[in-house]
């Protein structure tokens, strides 16, 4: 009986450990006080990519070209009808979905954006920070229902993606990154000087760095940002390297002198008629 209890003791122990980590993940602080950093490696090896939310996403890599990535969007889309063909024996059903797989490739890898200032509006964008204008940097975007995919190219090739999600549905997906990447590097928006942007939460890999921030007042929603390590530090250098107003020193000082936040749009929010 003793050793009953004794292991039962254990397990009861052990059970509210991981209550207690599970909570501290998404845990906010309380007013006034600075968030702390959690105590972890800055390196924690090799970390997998979009795969653990979407599926879909097993054959995803960064270094890939254009093309490339062009293909891996419309491969997406293909297996994604092919599922749902699969589940009916309703030829009128199955030919309306070739149909609407046909129409939705020919448009899918169509929206490249070139961040040559030819285009205004991304400045004030939900992936304002991701670029840098005249740097020669480029983006895929893919808009499935209100969510959007920007696949970011430098010398044409892919180093990052960003997914956004609107805020009412981001729940899971935090418990997700939380359950595959253990506790986040640091939490609740520090005046972290390092980057352009002021990360939520942060993951560091030997091979990605992943980003979650909320952009809940602005946009309603939350961006998940997967990067390349290397390359995506050596954008980074070179954007600061070009000129003076780049990489922000201090984000926190930089989002204060910004127009109000309930005037910013992104340019794709006209399509989802918000």
């Amino acid at each position: 009986m003793f050793r009953n209890i004794v292991v039962a003791g254990v397990a009861v122990a052990s059970l509210a450990l991981i209550v207690a980590v599970s909570f501290d993940v998404g845990a906010k602080p309380k007013a006034g006080t600075k968030p702390a950093k959690v105590e972890q490696a800055a390196n924690a090896g090799e970390l997998k990519g979009p795969v653990i939310i979407d599926k879909s996403f097993e054959s995803f890599q960064f270094g890939i070209t254009k093309a490339q990535a062009e293909e891996f969007v419309k491969g997406r889309v293909r297996a994604y009808y092919t599922a749902e063909m699969a589940k009916t024996k309703d030829v009128r059903k199955s030919d309306d979905l070739l149909q609407a797989m046909n129409k939705r490739l020919a448009e899918v890898a169509t929206d490249w954006i070139v961040f040559d200032g030819s285009k205004a509006g991304w400045n004030v964008s939900i992936i304002r920070s991701e670029f840098k204008t005249g740097m020669g940097e480029e983006a895929l975007h893919v808009q499935e229902g209100y969510e959007h995919f920007y696949y970011f190219f430098t010398n044409g090739v892919l180093y990052k993606l960003v997914r956004t999600w609107e805020s009412k549905d981001f729940g899971p997906v935090r418990q997700a990154l939380a359950a595959a990447y253990g506790n986040p590097l640091y939490q609740n928006r520090p005046g972290d000087a390092d980057r352009r942007f002021i990360s939520e939460l942060r993951w560091h890999g030997s091979n990605i760095t992943v980003d979650v921030e909320d952009w809940t007042e602005s946009f309603n929603s939350y961006t998940v940002r997967w990067a390349d390590v290397a390359v995506d530090a050596a954008v980074m250098k070179s954007w600061g390297e070009s000129g003076s107003d780049l990489p922000r020193l201090n984000p926190l000082i930089d989002a204060a002198k910004e127009q109000p936040k309930k005037n910013a749009k992104d340019p794709v929010d006209d399509l989802l008629g918000r």
